[in-house]
């Protein structure tokens, strides 16, 4: 009779041999708004402008240029984005349009967009295509908008979303890519005063992020704020969504 097999133990390393960042403070993405690598979500209210938001980070990391004309991209890279809602001419014109502001040339823009009908995280072979996607593309940051339309399971059901937060968490570490969700809060507010409480869906979600942006209208006017899990938040900031000839894009107000 064959004898089982020891279990190998985990790797384990002194913190004076934990790998150390070349950055003496947080490196950032975004300068206070998205730290380097990562995970976290795009929330808000409805008709708050999170898809601009989105994509206006993914034009600012993707070109270097300041987010919102006033957070600098130290590290820019590649932008790999999945819009399930969007049609693929109305995301070009959304791009287009960002890019005009930014000064910019859409085809010079470092912005991969994944075209597939359907991406659902909880498919185990979505799963490992979304991986070797990364693997093949590299981006400095992954956009998903948004999560309502990725996945069929209960998110209010704190062992499901766990599991394919667990998944999200894991392609991060494999790969070294930011990942933004874009996020639903629900109608009525937290009344315990915290926006990420505010998320629809388990609890989880929010102790998830190490970087989270929240949009929300307070007496007519839409506020941005930042919360991080390794740095200072930011804001609320007032923003508005610009409507000039080139295109809309969105400003700090």
């Amino acid at each position: 009779m064959t004898a089982p097999m020891a279990a190998a133990p985990f790797p384990v390393v002194r913190p004076c041999d934990l790998r150390a960042s070349a950055a003496s403070t947080t490196p950032w993405l975004i300068d206070q708004l998205w730290t380097a690598q990562a995970v976290g979500i795009i929330g808000g209210t409805p008709k708050s402008f999170k898809t601009w938001m989105a994509l206006e980070m993914a034009v600012a990391v993707a070109s270097g240029s300041a987010c919102l004309a006033t957070f600098a991209v130290p590290s820019p890279g590649p932008v790999l984005l999945y819009a399930a809602e969007d049609s693929e001419s109305a995301l070009r014109l959304r791009l287009e349009s960002l890019a005009n502001h930014h000064r910019l040339h859409l085809p010079y823009l470092d912005i991969r967009v994944i075209t597939a009908d359907s991406l659902r995280l909880d498919r185990t072979a979505d799963q490992k295509r979304l991986e070797a996607t990364l693997m093949l593309h590299r981006p400095a940051l992954l956009i998903l908008d948004p999560l309502v339309r990725l996945h069929a399971i209960d998110e209010n059901a704190a062992g499901e979303i766990a599991a394919l937060l667990g998944y999200l968490r894991l392609l991060q570490r494999k790969t070294g890519a930011a990942i933004g969700l874009v996020h639903h809060s629900r109608k009525n507010v937290s009344a315990y005063g915290g926006a990420g409480y505010s998320l629809r869906g388990s609890s989880d979600l929010y102790a998830w992020v190490d970087s989270f942006l929240y949009l929300r209208r307070h007496h007519g006017q839409l506020m941005l704020s930042a919360e991080h899990r390794s740095a200072s938040g930011a804001g609320p900031l007032p923003l508005e969504l610009a409507n000039v000839e080139s295109g809309p894009y969105l400003r700090l107000a």
